[in-house]
């Protein structure tokens, strides 16, 4: 391999989060509304705060104590209890992290790794009530919603549903790409809808193989009404799928219905499906949006065979990797002018190239070549556009990938890949705050994603980048919870205790990540400690950490 030097981009850490009307798009407010919203803002005083309640859970700020309905007691912390405070007070209205930062903690600078404990820590007792959630608004802040404001969902009356992964009763492993895709394609082609809010398939792909137990639990978890699930079983030549529509609340079914065509017309019954679904559900569904959803390539193997892609890039480690790479690649040679095969593959292979492959601008160039080709091929596709904008990130080219990532957020707000490609182009461009940002939006979007330890590394990645060390020792931790084999979290965090010279801590960490990765050189992982501070004052400072620390347990 020819070893190339990662050119750095000449942009300074931005931290500026700017003001409110900038963060949320809007205007000033009237003046019959400024001074009740500056009253919003006023410090908080727990010993002069009256006791309230939220649906059933009563809370008494002067000694910071909870009771919810069944009479079980909690205490909360002082800035917990604070933030409370604050978003009821706001009833309904959007608080930004600048309205909280100085309502709750005096004005003083406090990082957004702080704040964001704080909001995950009340959405603990929220879970625990049941009475209210905690909203996060994209590039806003939050609200709180109570119970009655929160079953409608984050679009107004909008519906919201999940669809859980279909299962394969045709009990043939190659069908499991076909219930693995027409998954896929409902939830894209639903979500075209403009009186519909639909979760990214990564928010229920945990549940695929094993029935949902507590489906209220689950929709008051995921924030949703309604649960699609269903089968599809291959009968001869041709397809026969069932489907149902669940209330969360009740765990009623509230729609079902049996579909069955011939093999060859796979787009057809799935267009009837979304559309008995969407009737259903009351929402409007755009037939020319769900049509290029739908769209299939001439053999339909190929499809399968990159649902099976896209299922495999969900699970950890080199194996399913490995496994995505071969599904993408196969669905190329298959049909090689499918944009959607180009993408993934294109994603999957720089991915690997991010990990565990030194500079190579032949391996570069390949992939940009593929990543050209998906876009000529589906421009408008939002899983294409959000595939090919996180490849750009990762083989050094932020900028080429941040217009695509945020036209495919345009044309599908709920798309997580979108939101994280867009958080991977940001940070690594210098813009550490709007890509930590994203990293948020992601979470909102893909709640309880088994993918949620790659974003808290990724925050992780861009506090570090500006010297923020506590937020990120604060985000690599929760990455590590969810996922202890993550080797960048533990090499950035040696960089990070050997420059504060806690040198055992250092050592630790770099010995843990070696023992992980016995195969892993100094060499390579200089290269990642490049990739990933490229552009940042502390590129130099690390790589100096990386070599020192690994001379002393090589030694």
């Amino acid at each position: 391999m020819i070893a190339v030097q990662i050119a750095r981009l000449p942009v300074a850490c931005n931290r500026q989060t700017g003001n409110r009307s900038d963060r949320q798009g809007g205007h000033p407010l009237p003046d019959g509304q400024q001074d009740q919203a500056e009253r919003l803002l006023d410090p908080i005083d727990l010993s002069a705060a009256p006791a309230f309640t939220i649906g059933g859970l009563t809370i008494e700020p002067a000694i910071r104590l909870l009771t919810y309905a069944n009479g079980e007691t909690e205490t909360l912390e002082p800035r917990v209890m604070e933030v409370l405070i604050a978003l009821h007070r706001a009833q309904g209205r959007v608080m930004s992290r600048a309205d909280l930062t100085q309502a709750c903690w005096r004005g003083n600078v406090v990082g957004e790794d702080a704040i964001q404990r704080v909001i995950q820590r009340l959405r603990k007792v929220a879970d625990k009530a049941e009475d209210f959630r905690i909203e996060t608004i994209t590039r806003g802040g939050y609200r709180l919603l109570e119970s009655s404001e929160a079953e409608l969902g984050h679009r107004g009356d909008a519906p919201s549903l999940a669809v859980l992964p279909f299962t394969n009763r045709s009990g043939l492993p190659e069908d499991e790409g076909l219930a693995l895709g027409l998954g896929e394609d409902l939830i894209d082609a639903l979500a075209q809808g403009v009186n519909v809010r639909v979760l990214a398939s990564s928010a229920t792909a945990r549940f695929r193989g094993r029935p949902l137990a507590d489906i209220p639990g689950a929709g008051r978890r995921l924030g949703v009404r309604y649960f699609l699930e269903g089968n599809i079983r291959r009968v001869g030549d041709g397809l026969r799928v069932t489907a149902q529509l669940i209330e969360a609340a009740s765990s009623e079914i509230v729609w079902s219905r049996r579909f069955e065509r011939h093999a060859d017309e796979l787009a057809a019954l799935e267009s009837e499906l979304v559309s008995d679904v969407a009737a259903a559900l009351g929402a409007t569904i755009y037939k020319l949006e769900m049509d290029r959803a739908l769209r299939k390539p001439a053999h339909l193997t190929a499809w399968e065979c990159t649902a099976r892609a896209m299922a495999a890039i969900r699970d950890y480690g080199a194996e399913p990797l490995t496994r995505a790479i071969t599904e993408s690649l196969k669905a190329i040679e298959i049909a090689p002018n499918y944009g959607l095969a180009r993408a993934i593959y294109a994603l999957t292979v720089s991915g690997a190239y991010l990990s565990v492959q030194l500079p190579d601008p032949a391996v570069e160039e390949d992939i940009q070549q593929q990543i050209e080709r998906g876009f000529k091929l589906d421009p408008d596709n939002a899983g294409v556009l959000a595939a090919i904008a996180a490849a750009s990130a990762y083989i050094g080219r932020p900028r080429d990938g941040l217009p695509r990532a945020l036209r495919a957020i345009q044309l599908r707000p709920g798309h997580g890949l979108a939101h994280y490609a867009a958080a991977v182009c940001r940070l690594l461009s210098g813009e550490e705050a709007i890509g930590i940002a994203h990293c948020d939006d992601f979470l909102v979007v893909e709640p309880e994603s088994h993918l949620h330890y790659i974003t808290h590394a990724w925050r992780g990645i861009a506090n570090a980048r500006c010297g923020e060390n506590a937020a990120a020792r604060a985000a690599f931790g929760e990455s590590l919870a969810l996922f202890p084999g993550n080797f960048i979290a533990l090499l950035v965090l040696t960089g990070i205790a050997h420059g504060e010279g806690e040198q055992e801590k250092a050592r630790g960490h770099l010995s843990f990540a070696r023992k992980l990765e016995p195969e892993v050189t100094l060499a390579l992982s200089e290269a990642r400690i490049a990739r990933f501070f490229n552009g940042s004052p502390r590129l130099d400072s690390m790589l100096w950490s990386i070599r020192a620390v690994w001379a002393e347990i090589s030694a």
